[in-house]
């Protein structure tokens, strides 16, 4: 693990994929933020499963990692 440097937050991930207590710095001026899928493409599928588990997606456990992106992004 990575211990954060002067000046630098590390977020938590919230069960849909967004970041909170993330720096300001973060975001590129005058580029858009991700969108909440954009960022569940860049977890495990594991991960994914977890987050489907907290929320309590129905049928998860038959679900691929893009479905479980799907599922996640409109539960959200």
């Amino acid at each position: 693990m990575v211990a954060a440097g002067r000046g630098e937050h590390l977020g938590q991930f919230t069960a849909d994929g967004s970041r909170q207590g993330a720096a300001a710095s973060d975001q590129v001026e005058g580029k858009p933020a991700e969108s909440g899928k954009d960022r569940l493409q860049q977890i495990s599928k594991g991960e994914l499963y977890d987050r489907a588990t907290a929320q309590k997606v129905p049928g998860r456990s038959k679900m691929n990692r893009e479905q479980l992106i799907d599922a996640l992004a409109k539960a959200s």
